[in-house]
């Protein structure tokens, strides 16, 4: 197979046109496909109202950043009563 330079040369050219394009359409299956995801979340979740007296479980994510989260320790600490 041989090499023409400008043949190789316009198709660049003619690829870089259809580029905005492309990632459009990239784009927008993107939020198509995280939309269905939020909807399906949505549809199998339930919610759960929770009221003064109730005993519920905090997450240990947000001390992430402390020495003594490592890979082994408890992603949840508690039960805590809700007084408030």
């Amino acid at each position: 197979m041989t090499f023409h330079e400008e043949l190789n040369n316009k198709a660049f050219r003619e690829a870089l046109d259809l580029l905005p394009s492309i990632r459009g359409d990239a784009s927008l299956r993107e939020i198509l496909y995280k939309l269905c995801i939020v909807g399906f979340h949505d549809r199998t979740t339930e919610l759960h109202s929770i009221i003064i007296g109730d005993l519920v479980l905090r997450r240990t994510r947000a001390m992430a950043c402390s020495v003594e989260h490592i890979k082994l320790t408890a992603n949840w600490e508690g039960p805590y009563k809700v007084t408030e």
